[in-house]
């Protein structure tokens, strides 16, 4: 009977174990190849929706060259005017490196805020004319990242600016034809980065404007259709270093 060497079997045994190890790491491999595919299969299901619903995606990533792990994503929605369904904001709150989301004049309501709660990246979002309250506007304070927000046309009242004042990097605040009053701007006063805020059609006085002294930084502060005289906005012009309020 033929016996087997050692060396032989040695070389079995390297072999079998340099196999095994090499199907693990493969397998591994395709494990980690999945989940971007899987995420761009998403994405593309949900630009193909945003386009149906008369909307617009603009897309990052490899397509422009800069792609996180070597993936194109999408940064930017428009879907202002649409009839977006809560199932439809479900899906957008799970593109996590969404930065720019338009929703201008749609149906949604603090309930779809609710939805875009996990948004890591958001920095832009425009919610004018839609049925969003100081609720929303509170649940929308979770997401740090911000920088632009506008709320024209919004039912919100003072209370919802005080959720605004924990957003520390925004810069722009667009507040046009609501309901707030001098009250509520005090706490815009915590906002060290903000340059414009539009106060256009909004019950705010003389006083209020008063209380913006403390925002140096301010380069545009629109005033149209409010009750804040001529007199008062030269004198807030003349002690603010950009000449900021506009009627």
């Amino acid at each position: 009977m033929m016996s087997v060497s050692t060396g032989n079997r040695r070389v079995f045994r390297f072999s079998l174990s340099a196999l095994l190890l090499t199907v693990a790491a493969c397998a591994a491999f395709f494990a980690w190849l999945r989940v971007p595919l899987e995420q761009v299969r998403r994405e593309a299901a949900i630009a193909k929706r945003v386009e149906q619903l008369g909307g617009r995606v603009t897309w990052g990533g490899s397509l422009e060259g800069k792609g996180k792990q070597g993936r194109s994503y999408i940064g930017a929605i428009d879907l202002n005017g649409a009839e977006v369904t809560q199932v439809d904001l479900a899906a957008i709150g799970e593109l996590t490196e969404l930065t720019h989301l338009s929703l201008n004049d749609t149906q949604i309501t603090d309930a779809g805020v609710a939805l875009l709660g996990g948004l890591p990246r958001l920095e832009q979002i425009e919610l004018s004319g839609t049925k969003i309250s100081d609720v929303g506007v509170r649940r929308l304070s979770a997401l740090s990242t911000l920088q632009v927000i506008q709320l024209k046309r919004c039912a919100i009242s003072d209370d919802a600016l005080d959720s605004l004042g924990s957003l520390k990097r925004l810069w722009l605040v667009r507040l046009d034809q609501t309901p707030i009053t001098d009250q509520g701007l005090q706490s815009l006063t915590r906002l060290p980065a903000l340059r414009t805020l539009g106060l256009s059609g909004t019950r705010v006085t003389d006083a209020g404007l008063e209380l913006l002294r403390e925002l140096k930084q301010l380069e545009m502060l629109y005033l149209d259709d409010t009750a804040v005289t001529d007199d008062a906005i030269t004198r807030f012009n003349a002690e603010m270093p950009n000449d900021p309020a506009l009627r």
